[in-house]
């Protein structure tokens, strides 16, 4: 599909010259990779319903402190609780990993959409995929400005 006039108007890179764009391009390849390396899929579903009814999502895999967690979006913790309240029995599987996750909520945040999951030291390898180690001197989401 060829963009409309307009919408090439708005190019951010139409300034840019070949070197700049190969150079952006790199680094956005980068982060992306990297990105991938800590994120990992989570399915919330169950056996007994139709594949249809299934839902997916992702988060990222994060160790702290030697602890390990799962952050997702909190929305879709909040499918899980509805899924679970509708059907009365409902997945939650980050890979290898089922889990509750309203059982494991470390913290939650619906206005940031943000979620975290403990995860126990003996699962960490079934989420499959490597954790990304944060500094211990970073501050809790709720005290940044």
């Amino acid at each position: 599909m060829i963009p409309a006039m307009d919408d090439m108007q708005d190019d951010p890179w139409k300034d840019l010259t070949p070197a700049q764009i190969e150079k952006s391009r790199a680094f956005f390849s980068k982060v992306a990779r990297l990105s991938w390396r800590y994120s990992c899929s989570i399915l919330l579903g169950c056996p007994q319903q139709p594949t249809r009814e299934a839902k997916s999502g992702m988060g990222t895999f994060l160790r702290f402190c030697r602890e390990h967690f799962v952050v997702p979006a909190c929305h879709i913790v909040a499918k899980y609780a509805e899924m679970l309240q509708e059907t009365g029995h409902v997945h939650f599987q980050i890979a290898d990993l089922t889990v509750n996750p309203l059982q494991r909520l470390a913290y939650a945040n619906e206005k940031t959409d943000v979620a975290v999951i403990a995860i126990a030291p003996h699962e960490a390898a079934a989420v499959g995929s490597s954790p990304c180690s944060a500094r211990d001197n970073l501050l809790p989401l709720d005290s940044r400005s």
